[in-house]
């Protein structure tokens, strides 16, 4: 590592200049004394000189030594950031000044990876966001334009009912542990992000969706043990496929949100895009307002 090639120069300038400076000044003010003859101050002068530029040349390379030594270990670091690793640290020795100055970079590096981390996850799941998904779609296409990609785009059945007759601790409680069981299904070419309530993504870069989807449905249908109760949910699922069904983010969301409310239809006929209840959610939920009632008489 080397400092920048004009900073450089201008210190071994402003070093080896004052060093000579000394060694010039030195045999003037003994020949202004008439310490020496001057047959003597010849020799002792370029003696002076030489001995001021050596000494000028030593400081100079050790104060390059030592400003690499606090400058690299940063260099370091930043290029880790740069390139997207917020997990590195600089290795504090010492409590000095630097050691300080090297304290408040960490500081600031773990607040940065918070932030990040705020800004891109979901605050409940700690899934992707909507945001961060979409990004991360875009890379997959962009990096592998001619690898398959699937978007699985998949909601709660009768999720609005869960939180009106269980209480919304318990819808969270129950998105909490639906998201904990889909990442640890995941494979190294697959995310999960959950865009908003009870709406989730699962992005596959499989030759077999269908297998993926069979995946996805295993755990989903398995029951949900939560802190009260145990809880079991039935999902609606929609396919998107690059590039059959869109080249873009975009285009393939809507694909995917599309099939998803097809496939909920086919269950649940009166449920339109907008309805949040089914009519059988609604007739459930009154039934069970009904033997609420009757229970407390």
């Amino acid at each position: 590592m080397s400092l920048k090639k004009s900073y450089s120069q201008t210190m071994l300038i402003v070093y080896c200049g004052m060093g000579l400076l000394m060694g010039i000044m030195f045999p003037i003010a003994i020949h202004l004394t008439n310490i020496a003859r001057i047959d003597q101050m010849v020799l002792f002068s370029a003696a002076c000189i030489l001995a001021g530029f050596i000494v000028g040349f030593v400081n100079y390379l050790v104060f390059r030594w030592f400003i690499t030594r606090c400058t690299l270990p940063v260099l370091k670091t930043m290029e880790e950031i740069a390139r997207g690793n917020l997990n590195t640290r600089i290795d504090v020795t010492s409590q000095d000044e630097i050691g300080q100055v090297f304290q408040s970079i960490n500081h600031t590096i773990t607040e940065l990876k918070s932030f990040i981390t705020q800004a891109n996850h979901d605050s409940l799941t700690g899934l992707p966001n909507r945001r961060f998904m979409e990004k991360t779609i875009t890379s997959m296409l962009e990096e592998f334009p001619r690898h398959p990609l699937h978007v699985f785009f998949f909601d709660l059945d009768q999720f609005k009912l869960i939180n009106d007759t269980k209480g919304h601790h318990t819808g969270d409680e129950l998105l909490l542990a639906i998201s904990e069981r889909c990442q640890n299904m995941l494979k190294n070419d697959e995310i999960m992000a959950r865009l908003s309530g009870d709406e989730f993504i699962f992005v596959s870069r499989t030759s077999d969706p269908y297998s993926a989807r069979e995946r996805l449905l295993e755990e989903l249908n398995q029951p949900f043990p939560l802190k009260d109760e145990t809880i079991s949910i039935r999902v609606s699922i929609g396919i998107s496929s690059y590039p059959r069904d869109g080249r873009t983010v975009a285009e393939l969301l809507k694909a995917a949100d599309t099939g998803m409310y097809k496939n909920k239809r086919k269950r649940h006929p009166a449920l339109t895009p907008d309805s949040p209840l089914s009519a059988f959610s609604k007739h459930t939920a009154a039934h069970t307002a009904d033997e609420q009632q009757k229970a407390e008489t």
